[in-house]
Parts: structure tokens; sequence; C-alpha cells
């Protein structure tokens, strides 16, 4: 798996229910799995394609009468045949048709011919048993050349599905990239050669790059990831602009590429995937070179870039570039296309010989003719002759997140502050990227913002302005502000006091966790405890979610038992019981029952004396889930009939536990219930789909339960869920083995068994390789 992502699912037994479709139309038809392929998907989006109550149905029918349509075009002209007939067609026209791709023989021609004949015109109702009288043929036969189309059909709608899942990751992983349009890199091209075919040898690598501010280091690490993508040589990436802390890296990495609640390590993911990972501007890290290292040591799998303007020795690099100033050439290349074309020749060796071979002095001086010469002084000249509008917006820039920004979030934070022609005088003069001129989005450059810092610390009138800036952030407009208030919090060049770092924290860190941004939140809220020495109940209970949603368990227990211990001193059993309740969360992912159902019954006696409505119903779907892990449906049923509030997870928890009593017709009601609150989230639809599928499989209904497993494993493809997408590929062969589908079940069981072995799931791969057993047995007893 770790060669690129494997081809995907499509069961040959879906693409004949899609076919049967287009003939027998039935209204109570359940969804085909197929109709939420990517490919679907990408025709959806299509603002020409027409929108219906059924546009997923309609778009798989065009989808797979367009792929036999094409297929069996291709067939009749490697022999020779006109194309065959439009939209109008009688049925004497169509057997002359078949007739004649009989006699030229083939099963590919007559196979593509059955099928463009009876499901591209449906309407004509020629079935086996008519197309056999009419021809003078076997319907037996006609059958076989037919099932063998239906299997060229499933391979074709496999590549095509496979490349748009490609052309996907591509899209996503190119997003990932600070910029969207191509730097330009003269003079660096024999290295960019050199880098790529060392990494066409072997894509394992940890290259760091160190150089002087504005010599193109990042620059050249993503020319070397955009060719690395444009080669589909990776899956994932993970761009991080000036990490503060080794553990905020890791965190950050786990946050964007583990699912939560997972028991995967990075180190075991890192084996599945081909992962980049850039850590852009690491000085902040020297002092935490040995902390580095170890997490260096973790990536080995990946492809790992680290740029630096500080080169500090590290043992797990494989190759150290030292990007120096460009050449004359070079220079004079650089100058001529970035505003120089109209300069003399003496004009343009005197930017050279001013800035050294520096890129960014050079965009700077075709700006600032006065430009000095040492890199460190770079954007002083630009700086003192800009105006305090336009230095303003630098500032809000040095505010938000590195990455692309648009203005329009500094509309709504600083409305009066902010002019378009600010926006348009930073780019004009280098100061900010324009990433996506057309979607108004643009970032500031590290250097741009390293030299604000640098001002921060050095200018008290800089210093008064962004703090004036600062004062007008108000936690009132919290998803406008949110992502600011994070960057400042993370900062270290800020000096932000205790009371307002408190009140942001409180105010914004739930909305950023619910966001995603575990990994930021983390380190704005261990800073606070660090630097504070702080015992704080509430910022202790914030930091313990946040460890949890990162699968960091230790640690997040730690912190939940020491917010039990300070809640119980102060006698504040309320808040005490929450946190033993998120303790025992811990225990029970742990697989810790007994200590997970000793800590929720202490919970329910510290809220037997309070009406707390929510946390009471947080503590029933614990002991249900609980109940559920340990097979005890009637607790379950017990504890979910006095939950108050309806939810997907509640829903489906009860289904679980019907499903665990054997009551088939509350299992699959209340699992249905579920799919309808998952609101197109597909991790929770495919988690209710293989409920209703295994519910399906107890009772023997192998066509239904074939289907909502099918569906369960096509979104979990998608999802890029290991662990999840393993054990429902396992559960999905064990129908397809009642069927006789051998060859299906054998590549579903192949690629569960991989990712299990590798990712050491005991459970999964105990299932899995019992299957494998009985498909073994099966197929012994099929040919004997």
């Amino acid at each position: 798996m770790h060669n690129g992502e494997s081809p995907p699912f499509i069961s040959q037994e879906n693409v004949r229910a899609a076919l049967d479709s287009l003939v027998y139309v039935s209204a109570a038809r359940a969804p085909n799995p197929l109709e939420y392929l990517l490919l679907i998907d990408e025709l959806l989006i299509d603002p020409d394609f027409p929108s219906s109550p059924h546009s997923r149905a309609f778009a798989l029918s065009h989808l797979l009468i367009n792929t036999i349509q094409q297929e069996y075009q291709r067939v009749r002209a490697q022999f020779g045949q006109i194309l065959p007939p439009g939209d109008a067609v009688s049925v004497e026209a169509a057997l002359a048709e078949l007739r004649a791709d009989e006699r030229c023989g083939g099963p590919d021609l007559i196979g593509w011919g059955l099928l463009y004949f009876r499901y591209r015109h449906s309407a004509l109702g020629l079935s086996l048993d008519t197309l056999g009288q009419a021809l003078h043929a076997d319907p037996r036969t006609l059958r076989r050349y037919q099932n063998y189309a239906v299997r060229k059909l499933t391979e074709q709608l496999t590549l095509k599905e496979w490349a748009a899942r490609k052309r996907q990751r591509k899209r996503r992983l190119l997003s990932e990239l600070p910029a969207v349009t191509r730097p330009l890199l003269f003079g660096r091209e024999a290295l960019l050669q050199e880098i790529q075919g060392l990494l066409l040898q072997d894509s394992s690598h940890c290259i760091y790059v160190t150089g002087t501010t504005g010599a193109g280091k990042s620059a050249l690490v993503q020319e070397i990831l955009r060719e690395h993508i444009e080669r589909d040589m990776l899956d994932c990436l993970v761009w991080i602009q000036q990490p503060t802390t080794v553990e905020f890296v890791r965190r950050r990495l786990i946050e964007r590429l583990l699912p939560q609640g997972t028991r995967v390590s990075l180190r075991e993911y890192l084996l599945l995937y081909r992962v980049g990972v850039v850590l852009d501007s690491i000085e902040s890290l020297h002092q935490q070179r040995a902390d580095l290292e170890h997490l260096l040591d973790e990536l080995s799998s990946a492809l790992v870039f680290l740029t630096s303007r500080l080169a500090f020795p590290l043992r797990s690099i494989t190759r150290h570039i030292v990007l120096g100033e460009l050449d004359e050439n070079g220079s004079v290349a650089l100058i001529r296309s970035t505003g120089g074309g109209h300069l003399t020749e003496s004009a343009v060796s005197k930017v050279y010989q001013a800035t050294g071979g520096n890129p960014l002095a050079i965009k700077l001086a075709l700006q600032t003719p006065s430009l000095a010469s040492i890199p460190g002084e770079l954007y002083a000249p630009v700086y003192l002759q800009l105006d305090k509008h336009v230095r303003q917006v630098w500032f809000m820039f040095a505010l938000v997140p590195p990455g692309p920004t648009s203005p329009s979030t500094f509309r709504k934070i600083w409305p009066e502050r902010i002019r378009e022609s600010d926006v348009a005088s930073l780019a004009q003069h280098y100061l900010i990227d324009a990433v996506s001129p057309e979607n108004d989005l643009y970032a500031l450059t590290p250097s741009g913002r390293n030299f604000i810092e640098q001002l921060y610390a050095n200018d008290p009138e800089v210093k008064q302005a962004i703090h004036e800036l600062l004062d007008e952030i108000k936690v009132d407009f919290l998803t406008a502000v949110l992502n600011v208030i994070e960057h400042v919090l993370l900062s270290d060049w800020l000096e932000i006091d205790g009371e307002q770092r408190y009140l942001w924290m409180m105010s914004a860190w739930r909305e950023g966790v619910r966001q995603g941004q575990c990994a930021s939140w983390c380190s704005v809220l261990e800073r606070f405890i660090h630097d504070h020495n702080s015992r704080n109940k509430e910022v202790l209970t914030a930091y313990g979610i946040c460890l949890r949603r990162l699968c960091q368990w230790t640690e997040a227990e730690r912190a939940f038992q020491s917010v039990v211990w300070l809640t119980g001193q102060e006698g504040a059993f309320l808040e005490q019981a929450e946190a033993l309740l998120e303790l025992s969360v811990i225990h029970r992912y742990w697989g810790h029952y007994e200590r997970a159902i000793h800590l929720m019954n202490q919970v329910e006696a510290a809220l037997a004396p309070h009406m707390n409505g929510e946390l009471a119903d947080r503590l029933r779907l614990e002991q249900a889930a609980t109940a559920i892990d340990t097979g005890d449906f009637r607790h379950a049923l017990s504890v979910l009939s006095a939950v108050r509030r309806v939810s997907f997870h509640h829903s489906l928890l009860l289904s679980e536990a019907y499903l665990l009593a054997g009551n088939r017709r509350q299992c699959l009601d209340l699992a249905h219930k579920a799919l309808e609150m998952a609101e197109h989230a597909s991790g929770l639809e495919a988690r209710a789909h293989a409920v209703i599928g295994r519910c399906y499989a107890e009772h023997s209904d192998l066509p239904l339960a074939r289907h909502h497993l099918g569906l369960a494993v096509v979104l979990l493809e998608r999802d890029n869920e290991p662990v999840a997408l393993a054990r429902a590929q396992s559960n999905l062969s064990t129908i397809l083995l009642e069927s006789g589908d051998y060859e299906e079940a054998e590549f579903l069981l192949r690629r569960a068994n991989q990712v299990q072995t590798q990712l050491r799931d005991r459970l999964g791969l105990t299932a899995t390789q019992h299957n494998l057993s009985l498909l073994t047995i099966a197929r012994f007893h099929s040919q004997s």
C-alpha cells in the first residue's frame, strides 16, 4: 500500500444491479453503492448537469451508458466497423448489428454489443431469451458473453474511479502548497533536477534546506513537492509554517493524518501511506534538537523537508542543501521577468551588484532602487516609504496564521482600518504573495513576517500600533476572530498579559476544537498552564479534552486526574463528575472496561442530587457504548431508554444494542433513523450502513447485507480510515463467500489482512484470517 493508493472495490453484483435498474424501474429501489463513487460526485458538481430528486441514480445511469457506448465504439473500431446506431434505432437494426458482431466473433465485441443494445437502448426491450430466438443462439451462451462484458465494464468503472480519486488527491495536495501559482526559480534548475532524481530512487528522505532570508528555500521545496504530486508520488501532505515547538508539530500531524479515537500510531500510519511533511522555518526548534531528532525518527518512512535560516546539526538528515545566492545569469533572468524588462544592461548589472543575487532583494530592489544590499535590512527602506495605513495592513497580516488569507477577514475585525489600495500596495512591493487573486487570497512572506516581529521587539511605536489592533478584537464575533486569536495565543513574539490570555482562551477554545484545531488549542492551553503554573480546573479540563481528541491518552488521563483532585478539594462535585466521565472514555478506548464502569458509577452517584440533563445524557451514551462493547445489550437498552436528546449516536447505539438482542426490525428502524441524521457525513453514514449490513447478515438476507456493507466500504475507502475500512472489507467478504464470489472476497481479505497486520489490529486480524481460512475451504469444496 505504501506504493500508492490501491484500486477501489467495485462489485460486479452492484454493476449488474445498476444495469438492471436501467430496464426495471422500481420506486422503492435502495440506492446502489456505486451512486457514492467519486465519479458520481464529479458529475453532480458539473454546473451543466441537470439536478433532480434522484440525481445520484441519474448520474450513475449516465456514467454506465457513456462507458458502454465508449467501449463498444472502441471495440468496433478495432474490427474496422463504423460507429453503432445513435438514439433512433429499431429492433431490426439492433438485431442486424448484433448479427454482424457475431460474424466478426470475439467475446469483447459480442459482449459490449449486448450491453449496448440491451441497456443503452433499453426501450427496445431486448431480453436474452428474445435475442436467443432472433439470433438462433442459446440464451445461456449469450448470458456468458454478457457476464464477460459486465466484468469488463466493472474493470472500466474501477479504472475510471481510481483515476478520479487520483485527480482529487492531486487537487487536494496542490491546495496544501503555500502558493497556487508556480514561483520563479531561475538558476535552480540543476538543483531541482538533482533532488527529483534522488527522490525517484527512494521517496523516504529528510532534506534540510538552509540559506539566508529571501534565498528561496520555501519556493524550492514547493517546486520539488509540486513535481512529486504531478508524478502521483504522494498520498498526503502537511505543511507547517514556523512551528513553535516539536510537540505542536507532532500534534498537528496527528490531527491532520489520524482519525479521532484511533489506536493507530503516527509511525504505523506512515507505513500505509506516502506522506510528505514540511517544517518551514524551524529556527525556533534549534533548542529542542533532541525532541526534533526523536520526531524525525518517527517520520523516517515519510518524505520530510526542513527549512531554516540557521543551520544546526541533525543526525536524521539524508541531504543538506545550502541555498546560496543566484549567479549573474540567474539574477539577470529573474530581474528581466520581474518587472525589470525595460532596464538597460548597466541598470540590471547595478541591481545584481546591489543585491548580491538574493532573489527577494532583487524583487524589492525593483520597487525601491535605494535598497540596502544586506539581507537583514531588506525591508527597512520599503517600510519607511509606506504610509501608516499600508503599514497597519502589514501588521494585520502578521497577526493571522501563515498561509492564504482574504482581506475580507480584516474588514470584519478592523472595518475602519483597511482600504483596497493598501492590499494592492503590499502586493506590489512583494510583501505579500497573491496566492489566488481571483479568490482574494494573499499570504505574507515568511521574511516579511519576521521583519514585523523584529520591529515589534525594537520599536515602541510599532508595538503600540499592534496592541491597538489587538484591543479591537471582540470575542462577540468569534467566527471572524477565531483564527486570529489562535495565532496570537500561539505566538512567542507578542506580549499578552495572563488575564487577556485567559479571557480569549475560555471564550474560544470550544469553537476551535469544534472546527478541528485541537493541536493549536492544546499548545495554547499547555503554554498557559506552564507559564502561570495554573491549576485552574476549567483550563485543565479543556486541555484534557484536546489531548484526548489527539489520541494522547496517557497525558489526557493525567490532566483529568488533576481536575478530579482539584474539584474534590473544592467540593465542586458536578465538575468532578464531568472529569470522571472523561476518564471513563479513555479507559473504554483502552479496553479497561471494569475501570470505565467503576468511574461511570461514580459519575452517576455524583449526578443523583443534580438536574444536569446534558451530562446525564453523555453518561448514558458512554454506559451504553461500554455495554455494547462487552456484549451486554440489556444494560445498553436500559440506559439508552433514559436519554432525553435523540441524536445520531443515540440512535446508532440503540440499533447496535438491538442487533445484539437479535431484534431485526428495531435494529433496522433505528439504524435507518441514524442514517437520516448523519447529514451526509460519510464516516457516520458508513457506520450506519455497516450496522444495517451486519443485521441483514445475521438474518441471512445476503443481498441486502451485501448492499449495505458494500456502501460502507465505498464510503470508508474515500475517507481513508484504515482500521474501520479493513474491518468493513472483512465483514463484506463473509457475505461474498456465502454467495460464491471467491475472487472478490479474496481481493477484500488480502487488503484487510495487509492493513491489519501493519497496524497490529489483533481483533480485526483474527476475524480476517478466519475468513481467509473459510475461503480456502470453500474453494476446495467448489473444485472437488
